[in-house]
């Protein structure tokens, strides 16, 4: 297996707190960083493969749908008729 020296910041109380783990379990800080590493990119991949998954599950579902060549018949509109005779004062009056 090929190691590589990674730096990195890290707040002070968790280096605290990180090393008095360490030194209560009698393991490296090194070797809990990698474990949570580990940890955090097997999960971070099964994530990333369920999203694959769903995606592929929506989309088809998403995709557009190509429009028919229906042709579209529209009825004549319907003549409205007026009474010219009607007055509109009458008709509000009380």
């Amino acid at each position: 297996m090929d190691y590589q020296l990674m730096n990195f910041n890290i707040p002070t109380h968790l280096k605290h707190n990180l090393d008095l783990i360490a030194k209560y379990k009698h393991i490296s800080r090194t070797s809990i960083v990698n474990r949570l590493l580990d940890l955090y990119c097997r999960q971070e991949l099964k994530n990333l493969e369920d999203c694959k998954r769903i995606e592929q599950l929506i989309n088809p579902i998403t995709r557009p749908v190509k429009a028919a060549n229906i042709a579209l018949e529209f009825e004549q509109p319907v003549n409205i008729l007026f009474d010219d005779e009607y007055e509109w004062d009458e008709r509000f009056k009380l």
